[in-house]
């Protein structure tokens, strides 16, 4: 909670609550994505020219340009870095890509993959091709109870069976997220760069960068989005991984005879996503002057204090391993099934959360002491009260994050020094 001395002076801003709290001097980053404020203003100023709108990578481009201006300008002794949405993403990139200067990140709910989104996502299967043709489907009637159906040889007859495991609905923030990844990115193979997606630095996609951007069904009578167009049993595998799915399909008595159909043996298989070690080998190659022949070494250096927040819900904090604080001295384990799948968390960024620092504590600390990666990677649960709704997009409680980062960032500061 804020400190009442805090509330009284007016600091209702971030970089104020930090400022305030640290002592330190902040520096805002206003990278450019979408429409600015300042294109806004010429606009409404009467200046008739087109605004452009600004789309990956030109964020990346414009954080790593300010990042470079601290660093040859302030020359600061430590440097801290805190981010929300796509700035906590943009953070987490510094992190695994500037670990040298960087002495501590938080990030806010971050958009670490947006690879994943489609995971969430389904196929109907009356869309779905095989190679040259259609695969055909009998026709289907669902016949309700007490009623007869009336069934002709030209036309069978089928009762689809309800399914075993139903589907639940989407995340609350999948569709926003969906929607702001068809306007944020040109083509699919921009947000499958790692600058964008910052877990494809330590985790392969496990899956091929889709040739056209996917566009789905979404409404009330879509309770998980349904891809748009039609595809091809190879092209399904650039979308599918281990959690999407085809829409239920009705059982049939007999089976189907189609030529056109792939055989189950000749479809292709689904890829897993490979986890990688970071830093990895051979990135210093050749820079110290020694033999072109010198054998490649890994890079000497740590990744910084990484701290992520997130709204997981009571529940789940206490069933996840992951969620533990940087003092807890017996973190608590991991249940056997406590493995979800991920159309069944709270929301999307949550759950990315939670795969971001499984990854980064596995990726970045696999030759060290075990425990070093769980105290150096936390993952933060937001305090949601009975008078807030876990479900808005944007999180009613960023500024009490805020203060809580701040604090750890003055924590970290004094345990350096």
């Amino acid at each position: 909670m804020f400190s009442s001395s805090l509330l009284s002076r007016g600091l209702s801003t971030p970089q104020e609550l930090i400022a305030a709290i640290t002592e330190a001097n902040v520096v805002t980053v206003n990278y450019r994505l979408g429409y600015t404020n300042a294109e806004a203003m010429i606009s409404s100023s009467g200046n008739s020219r087109t605004r452009p709108f600004y789309r990956y990578p030109t964020p990346v481009h414009d954080t790593l340009a300010g990042f470079d201006w601290v660093l040859e300008t302030l020359r600061p002794e430590q440097l801290f870095v805190f981010g929300s949405n796509i700035g906590g993403s943009l953070a987490t990139m510094l992190s695994l890509t500037e670990s040298q200067h960087i002495h501590a990140v938080a990030a806010h709910e971050p958009v670490c993959d947006w690879t994943g989104l489609d995971d969430y996502c389904t196929i109907d299967s009356e869309m779905l091709t095989g190679s040259g043709g259609t695969i055909e489907k009998q026709s289907e009637l669902i016949v309700p109870e007490g009623e007869k159906s009336q069934q002709s040889p030209a036309q069978p007859v089928q009762t689809k069976q309800p399914s075993k495991h139903r589907k639940k609905p989407a995340p609350f923030d999948l569709v926003p997220l969906l929607n702001t990844r068809k306007h944020l990115f040109e083509t699919p193979s921009k947000y499958f760069d790692s600058f964008a997606s910052p877990i494809l630095f330590l985790r392969s996609a496990g899956k091929d960068v889709p040739k056209i951007m996917p566009e789905y069904f979404t409404g009330p009578e879509y309770p998980v989005p349904v891809l748009k167009t039609s595809v091809t049993e190879e092209e399904l595998i650039d979308l599918w991984d281990i959690q999407m799915h085809i829409e239920d399909e009705p059982k049939v008595t007999e089976p189907k005879t189609t030529e056109d159909a792939m055989p189950v043996e000749e479809r292709p298989s689904r890829r897993r996503k490979a986890l990688s070690r970071w830093p990895p080998y051979g990135l210093d190659a050749g820079n110290d002057g020694r033999s072109r022949f010198a054998k490649p070494t890994r890079l000497q250096i740590t990744l910084p204090w990484v701290r992520f927040y997130a709204r997981l819900g009571s529940s789940e904090e206490l069933s996840e391993a992951v969620v533990n604080s940087i003092d807890d001295s017996n973190p608590p384990k991991a249940k056997a099934n406590s493995r979800k799948s991920a159309t069944e968390s709270t929301s999307v960024l949550a759950t990315q959360a939670k795969d971001m620092v499984s990854v980064m504590r596995r990726a970045c600390f696999w030759r060290e002491e075990a425990g070093n990666g769980e105290e150096r990677v936390t993952l933060r649960n937001v305090t949601v009260t009975a008078t807030t709704d876990s479900r808005q997009l944007t999180d009613p409680n960023y500024l009490e994050t805020i203060h809580e980062s701040a604090n750890w960032f003055r924590e970290v500061m004094s345990n350096s020094r």
